[in-house]
């Protein structure tokens, strides 16, 4: 799932390129620059992880000033006329047109949403993470939500349905609005945005390969090698390769491999919450489940919903990595069990549990 995302982020980088640098029309640049950024975030993580931190927090405050700053001025240029029809022709002629389209939308919905997954991850440096955590993923979703909606909407009431005809359609309604500096404005923060993400990904997918390996033992030691300056620089050759195949993808195919690795995620965590509320036996006793089995019978039905937006490229790639990993895991995942003698004591409690 890291390197789909970093491939996917690296893919929207190049995509956005291709809107105003004709030359990334032609495949050999295209590509070239591909490659080039993935070597350049490998060799900047082999000394460490000093840049991540400057670089995420860089791409955030772009983003984020980007998005305020087309509400704000965006808002005085809707034409209110542009939001009739209500549902675009091609949707509005029937129940199968409509649930075609609406699939193609909820799978990149979706996609922005299935990194909030992270924030527990950060609960070692939070206080009182059991009260708190929850907050934040509720207050951070919340607000996700409505600049995102308030985005779209703004976007819709300055383009209608021109939309569709833009790669980039912020980018266009903010030109439309105010000018050729709008355009630029946006572009600028799309680029840091998606380069602070790819570069983030690009650091944070070696450090989870090496995590499997040196603490929790599923994987062999040496897949979790460090180097001077502490970075997995093993994790970091595998990461890279795998996103150099990953980036001949289009976009859409890329963000349909994060949402199947989501799925196949979240329904056994679904179905774990759901036998916990039967037996009461929760990992952590301050958990709570409001409104019994409602919350996870409708994750159900939505991570279900999920499988009628997949491809079928994207169904496939799943049961080959799924073909090879359980052949990995017959050669080598018991062997390495048995050397260490068993599942490890984290993980054995984790299941037990």
């Amino acid at each position: 799932m890291g390197c789909c995302t970093y491939a996917a982020e690296v893919v929207a980088l190049l995509t956005t390129l291709k809107s105003f640098v004709p030359a990334f029309n032609q495949s050999s640049v295209y590509f070239a620059v591909g490659i080039g950024l993935v070597l350049l975030f490998s060799i900047i993580n082999f000394f460490g992880s000093a840049l991540v931190k400057i670089i995420d927090n860089t791409s955030s405050i772009a983003k984020l000033s980007t998005i305020i700053l087309f509400i704000i001025v965006g808002m005085f240029f809707i034409h209110i006329a542009n939001f009739h029809p209500v549902l675009p022709a091609a949707a509005a002629k029937d129940v199968g047109p409509f649930f075609h389209h609406f699939c193609a939308a909820f799978s990149v919905v979706f996609y922005l949403f299935s990194v909030f997954s992270f924030i527990p991850i950060a609960a070692s440096q939070m206080k009182d993470p059991a009260k708190n955590i929850p907050r934040a993923l509720v207050a951070v979703m919340v607000t996700v939500t409505i600049l995102y909606t308030l985005m779209v909407l703004i976007a819709i009431g300055i383009l209608g349905h021109k939309m569709s005809w833009y790669t980039i359609p912020i980018a266009n309604a903010f030109k439309s609005a105010v000018g050729e500096w709008g355009y630029v404005i946006i572009i600028i923060g799309v680029l840091l945005s998606i380069f602070g993400v790819a570069f983030t990904c690009s650091f944070n997918t070696p450090a989870l390969i090496a995590s499997l390996a040196l603490e929790n033992q599923l994987l062999s030691n040496w897949v979790g090698k460090k180097n001077k300056f502490d970075a997995p620089w093993v994790g970091i050759i595998l990461t890279a390769a795998v996103t150099l195949l990953l980036i001949t993808q289009s976009y859409l195919f890329l963000v349909g491999c994060i949402v199947l690795a989501s799925f196949v995620q979240y329904v056994p965590s679904i179905f774990a919450v759901i036998k916990f509320k039967h037996t009461g036996q929760y990992p952590n006793h301050g958990f709570k489940l409001p409104g019994g089995y409602t919350i996870p019978i409708l994750a159900l039905l939505v991570a279900c919903y999920l499988i009628f937006n997949f491809t079928w490229e994207t169904i496939l790639l799943s049961i080959v990595v799924a073909a090879v990993t359980a052949v990995l895991y017959l050669f080598l995942g018991k062997k390495r069990l048995a050397k260490i003698g068993g599942i490890p004591t984290a993980v054995k409690r984790k299941r037990i549990i």
